[in-house]
């Protein structure tokens, strides 16, 4: 049949705006994808860059954590002076490096008088907001005097030998000044040491003294309220300590058949105690390395290091003595020791590797106590009298 070429031509006319739809149609949809797959992107991005703050924010905020008494470490000159009342000792990090402790006698001090005098004080890492927490007139209505503190691992609170005019007690003090006493006078409880978890507390009682011969001591194991106290071991106990993962402490106890010092452990799960060393000579001032793999001890003026799992002593370095591992570190703290025109000797602490080569001399030419924060980043000490603290990290790069 024939067609009208007016219908033909409406019908192609008709086709033509039908594919230019379809045409615009696609380029629309195509439009469409193209945005949404630009707005998914940018979203995309958005969430990248936000995660990139997020972790650059977190970063930073361990860095500070880890240098709160530094604000800023790269523009202080170490080693730096904290005090300067020339009766600052002993000082003590807290766990988190936020705070030190130290005995000082600023208001104590009598040169007229034999007896030194200790009262706790507290301070910023920095040096700041220096202030005591224990006088010696706080506890006791004649005097008191601080012998020994241990942190507890939240850095909230700490323990305290306290030795009054009957004898030694326990206290936990906060850092507000709050006291809270654990032990009995009558005890003469003393060197309380937390465990590294904060779950127990280890500590010394000293028996009555023997007409004749040194005095017995009793090693305890106890809850942190001084609860459930558990009995380590007894007799001439020269020290003891934790290892790092709370199940076992290391301790020094004369032989009285041998005439001298072993090492023992004891295992807190187990309740069971070891005989470590089995020697003719006395193996004193043991310490576990932070990973619990070895112990430092001395003997006479020599140190040496053993395999924690079985005593194997290798010499580390002659005189030398009362070694002590420095935290999360490879290196030990030893005081040296040497004799000068054989008459006078001179002391110096000393940071050396397990090779018995010297890091680094602190305070030359002086005896002085050295305490670490808990990251062994940073080192605290007294010299005549004023605390100073020195960066590890400022040693050679081979260390």
């Amino acid at each position: 049949m024939e067609q009208n070429p007016a219908s033909q031509h409406a019908r192609n006319t008709y086709a033509g705006r039908g594919g230019l739809a379809t045409c615009f149609f696609v380029a629309a949809q195509t439009q469409n994808f193209s945005y949404l797959l630009i707005m998914k992107m940018k979203t995309v991005i958005r969430i990248v860059v936000g995660l990139l703050v997020v972790c650059i924010f977190i970063l930073i905020t361990i860095s500070c954590t880890n240098d709160k008494f530094l604000t800023s470490s790269d523009e202080i000159e170490f080693p730096k002076q904290l005090t300067s009342s020339g009766k600052d000792f002993i000082s003590y990090y807290s766990p988190n490096g936020e705070y030190i402790a130290f005995l000082s006698t600023r208001n104590t001090y009598n040169p007229n008088v034999a007896e030194i005098i200790f009262e706790l004080w507290l301070m910023k890492s920095d040096g700041s907001n220096q202030h005591p927490i224990i006088l010696t007139n706080d506890l006791h209505e004649k005097w008191i005097t601080v012998n020994n503190v241990s942190w507890f691992n939240d850095s909230n609170n700490m323990l305290a030998q306290i030795r009054t005019p009957k004898g030694n007690e326990i206290w936990r003090v906060t850092l507000d000044g709050n006291k809270t006493k654990l032990s009995s006078t009558d005890d003469c409880a003393e060197q309380p040491k937390y465990s590294p978890d904060g779950l127990k507390i280890a500590f010394l009682i000293q028996g009555p003294n023997p007409p004749q011969g040194s005095p017995v001591y009793k090693l305890y194991i106890s809850n942190i309220d001084f609860s459930e106290p558990v009995l380590v071991d007894k007799g001439l106990i020269q020290n003891f300590e934790w290892k790092s993962d709370s199940n076992e402490l290391i301790y020094s106890l004369y032989d009285r058949p041998n005439e001298n010092y072993e090492l023992w452990k004891y295992s807190i799960s187990k309740m069971a105690k070891l005989q470590f060393s089995n020697t003719s000579v006395s193996e004193e001032h043991s310490s576990y390395s932070s990973d619990g793999k070895y112990i430092a001890y001395s003997v006479q003026n020599t140190v040496y290091v053993t395999p924690s799992d079985t005593f194997r002593p290798k010499k580390v370095l002659d005189n030398a003595r009362m070694p002590k591992w420095m935290p999360k570190q490879n290196f030990l703290l030893i005081v040296s020791e040497q004799t000068l025109d054989n008459k006078s000797f001179w002391t110096e602490s000393w940071i050396v590797n397990i090779e018995g080569n010297v890091v680094k001399k602190i305070a030359k030419g002086k005896p002085i106590t050295v305490n670490f924060s808990s990251d062994g980043k940073y080192f605290g000490y007294s010299v005549d009298g004023n605390l100073w603290v020195d960066q590890l990290f400022k040693l050679d790069s081979n260390y």
